[in-house]
């Protein structure tokens, strides 16, 4: 408090003591009057500012996120790995532009394929049509003889085969292996084994002895597919004939009589006999497939095609020309 504050309350209460008759309102009026003089003597004064030309700008910080005008949810019909991306963030579109593109690589060769094949059944339903001429038909009739050809040789060849597997490669381990009482020269730990083996011997040796008379009568004439399938199961009997053999020379170990040399090449012998009649089965039933194929290919050219067949090829057409609009609109998308 200043001296002048401090003078004016003084002079207040002396004024108060000469006149006691102040009422309690004019107390409450000096110390009213005391407070604002006190407030007003410590205010500053105001402060001014020189008015001159000059921008006037003001700053604004906000925080939001900014909303697109119009939206639009992509996807693809079908799921898959992205291949291409055409547009950049950002970058102005238009309807109708190409954004993104999968990879399409294995639906594309379904369709290749699925055109080819009704490119087929098209061309089969034309030439069924048109009908079949006769330089087809002598194409056909030589790729028969040929067939037949090869399952003649293929008979021959698989007799050779198995008559050199058992008479050659495994008889040197029998006695009288071409008698009715083939015996196995070595002893084996299974007897009912050791018989059923010889058992077996006697009996291939039958069946070897009539087909080597079918033989005799085999010609380009005789039913190949009979002769065919008696020789496959001659082919197959030996097969497991030597499946046996080879498991009990498998198990021999050697002894006083029985020496690992001679072991060895039984097991040699027996292996490659197995071999050689595997694969002369093999290439009996493939070259009579091939005769049955061109036989049935044969027949139908020499055949006036019919109403129904025509008919079912016309589906057949129809269908396949169906797979190709499913998969170009697959591919589409």
């Amino acid at each position: 408090m200043n001296n002048k504050e401090r003078h004016f309350i003084i002079k207040v209460f002396h004024s108060f003591k000469r006149h006691p008759f102040l009422s309690l309102f004019g107390i409450v009026l000096i110390a009213l009057g005391a407070y604002f003089f006190i407030v007003g003597a410590g205010e500053k004064a105001p402060e001014t500012v020189l008015v001159r030309r000059g921008e006037v700008s003001q700053i604004v910080s906000v925080t939001g996120k900014v909303k697109a005008a119009s939206e639009a949810d992509l996807s693809f019909e079908k799921s898959g790995r992205v291949a291409v991306v055409h547009k950049k963030v950002g970058e102005r579109v238009v309807a109708g532009d190409a954004l993104v593109s999968l990879e399409n690589g294995s639906i594309a060769g379904d369709l290749a394929r699925a055109r080819a094949t009704a490119k087929a059944e098209q061309a089969v339903l034309d030439q069924l049509n048109i009908g079949v001429k006769a330089e087809d038909i002598a194409v056909s009739e030589i790729a028969v003889e040929n067939a037949e050809t090869d399952v003649g040789n293929d008979i021959r060849s698989g007799y050779g085969s198995a008559d050199d597997a058992v008479r050659n490669k495994v008889d040197q381990f029998f006695s009288n292996p071409r008698s009715l009482s083939p015996q196995l020269n070595f002893n084996v730990g299974d007897s009912q084994q050791k018989i059923d083996v010889e058992s077996l011997r006697a009996v291939i040796e039958n069946l070897f002895n009539d087909w080597n008379k079918k033989l005799s009568a085999l010609s380009s004439s005789s039913d190949l597919l009979s002769d065919a399938a008696y020789a496959k199961s001659v082919l197959k009997t030996t097969q497991t004939f030597l499946d046996k053999v080879a498991f009990l020379v498998n198990a021999l170990t050697p002894s006083g009589s029985l020496s690992q040399t001679t072991i060895d090449t039984y097991k040699s012998a027996v292996s490659a006999a197995r071999t050689s009649v595997n694969t002369a089965l093999d290439s009996l039933i493939a070259s009579e497939e091939k005769l049955r194929n061109a036989s049935s290919a044969l027949s139908l050219k020499k055949a006036k095609a019919t109403k129904e067949e025509i008919a079912a090829l016309e589906a057949k057409v129809e269908a396949a020309q169906a797979s190709v609009e499913s998969l170009e609109a697959e591919y589409r998308k």
